[in-house]
């Protein structure tokens, strides 16, 4: 009944030896006492494309930070593999790490760029978690700081998400690119805040040798507790008739100048099929509705992106959304799954324009959330607001347009 921490264990025999005294240690050892509740977890996953000059090459890097006791042991193996008995061989990685950060160069020798991969990491205690990656961008850097600042204010601090591994930070003030404020994933303006301090930071993010990042935030005294803008609100699309109906909401687009959209076949290697021009109509909600006829492409499902590129000349990419040409009607898909982080989607085909509602359920029946939606014609791809919120476990969701059901089960990790 120790409390948590670092002890070292010291062996004893006993002596009858007259030239020695009655006790010899023999050996010690250090351990770690772990807390309640204190095991394995996965604190920060990042996986991207590493990309020469903005073009994503079929490469990259996995990367997890995990808390524990160490050292650990990392593993990988082909997600399609897991469960199969004796094709479940995983390779090791790194045994005995004494850091609790390791990097994967995907794809592993021999294998597409789009290859599924489980990760595990295992700790000094033997506790084991697993995670999935597969190659994607590198999602786009997520500002954490909620409002605008006051003047006075103490400390104020602009936090940019961090990102796994070794990424690099450097904070600037537009127009100096030359003067560095930090170097960490925070900026803050010590002491009380000044309208001195208004203006435009820009945080450039990067892994060497793979990846670059920046990220523009405007800071106003004057809008003294105003909500920082978020942009992008939903990302959606519909197939139907050799055609895919691609859909998207943003609020205040200030800042940003088009949308490139783009699209794949295989999840990778996209491509640009069209670019809008931003309506930058202030504040306001903006609609974007594209088309993308796909009566000379043969191909079972289509997956799409946004490339939002801002005045300044940095850019951003959406999350990617999955259209299926054919398929059940009954049978939805939903993706990604298993799911870690973020909403998951919802696709299945319907021969009508409807209205319907999505049930989340856990597997012991329990009714999580009802959420409403609009069907389209032909295949449908639904975001389903909130479920990267829902705890770890395995759900089933359901959708019924009065005329249409379906159900499909994910795991959220």
């Amino acid at each position: 009944n120790v409390t948590p921490g670092n002890y070292k264990v010291k062996f004893y025999v006993p002596s009858s030896n007259s030239d020695c005294p009655n006790n010899i240690i023999r050996d010690s050892a250090t351990v770690s006492v772990l807390g309640d509740g204190v095991s394995q977890a996965i604190n920060l996953k990042t996986i991207t494309n590493c990309e020469v000059n903005g073009v994503p090459l079929p490469t990259g890097k996995a990367i997890i930070d995990v808390s524990g006791s160490a050292p650990f042991t990392y593993e990988i193996i082909k997600t399609s593999l897991v469960g199969t008995g004796a094709s479940e061989v995983w390779t090791l990685s790194s045994v005995y790490n004494p850091s609790n950060s390791y990097t994967w160069n995907l794809p592993l020798a021999g294998d597409p760029s789009n290859t599924q991969y489980t990760l595990r990491s295992s700790d000094k205690c033997g506790n084991k978690i697993t995670t999935q990656a597969s190659l994607q961008p590198l999602s786009p850097p997520n500002l954490q700081t909620v409002s605008t600042p006051c003047i006075n204010i103490l400390d104020y601090t602009l936090t940019i998400a961090p990102y796994a591994g070794n990424f690099i930070y450097r904070w600037v003030k537009l127009p100096d690119l030359t003067t560095t404020l930090s170097t960490q994933n925070t900026l803050t303006f010590t002491g009380p805040y000044t309208a001195a301090n208004n203006g435009t930071y820009r945080c450039y993010i990067s892994l060497p040798g793979c990846v670059e990042r920046y990220k523009d935030i405007t800071v106003n005294s004057n809008l003294c507790g105003v909500i920082l803008p978020v942009k992008l609100v939903l990302f959606s699309g519909s197939y139907n008739n050799q055609s895919a109906e691609l859909k998207w909401l943003n609020e205040n687009e200030s800042g940003i100048s088009s949308y490139e959209v783009e699209r794949s076949i295989v999840g990778t290697d996209f491509v640009k099929i069209n670019s809008v021009t931003a309506k930058n109509n202030g504040t306001a909600v903006n609609n974007y509705v594209v088309n993308d006829n796909l009566g000379n492409i043969s191909s079972p499902v289509f997956f799409y992106r946004l490339k939002i590129i801002r005045k300044d000349g940095g850019y951003e990419y959406s999350s990617v959304i999955r259209l299926a040409s054919r398929g059940s009607k009954s049978n939805p898909i939903v993706y990604p799954n298993p799911s870690e982080a973020g909403d998951i989607t919802l696709s299945f085909n319907s021969d009508e324009n409807a209205a319907g509602t999505v049930q989340i359920h856990d597997m012991n029946g329990k009714l999580i959330t009802t959420l409403n939606i609009k069907v389209q014609k032909g295949t449908n791809a639904i975001p389903l607001s909130g479920t990267g919120l829902l705890p770890s476990g395995s759900y089933t969701a359901t959708f019924n347009t009065g005329k249409q059901k379906g159900q499909a089960r994910f795991v959220k990790f």
